[in-house]
């Protein structure tokens, strides 16, 4: 089911979220990631999910602020996820993190594939 939107946008979403999962996971035995779509309704659903340590629960309504970050100093900006965010929000979508602290992380991502009747017509 296709959904609008600027695809290189999305891609930077997903590049950043399969990165952010890869680095979680560095130097851990075994670590795995797993992306998975589904189409609920009218929602396009797309999960990226990771063995990775996972985040404190204190770090989680953080995430997505501009700066904020849980990596090494100079490892990381903070942006990413921010800027993920405002990306997603300006499709029309949402983002949601769960996070069990050493046990995994999930961001799971949700686009409508129903558009505005005004934009076939533009």
């Amino acid at each position: 089911m296709p959904i609008l939107g600027n695809p290189g946008q999305l891609q930077q979403v997903f590049t950043n979220l399969i990165m952010n999962a890869y680095q979680a996971m560095l130097g851990q035995e075994g670590g795995e990631l797993t992306i998975k779509t589904s189409l609920q309704s009218d929602m396009v659903q797309v999960d990226v999910i990771d063995t990775g340590p996972g985040f404190p629960k204190k770090h989680l309504d953080h995430l997505f602020e501009p700066f904020f970050t849980t990596k090494p100093e100079g490892k990381g900006t903070g942006l990413g996820l921010s800027i993920a965010y405002g990306i997603i929000q300006s499709h029309g979508g949402s983002i949601k993190v769960h996070s069990i602290e050493g046990r995994g992380t999930s961001f799971s991502v949700s686009f409508s594939t129903k558009h505005n009747e005004s934009e076939d017509q533009a």
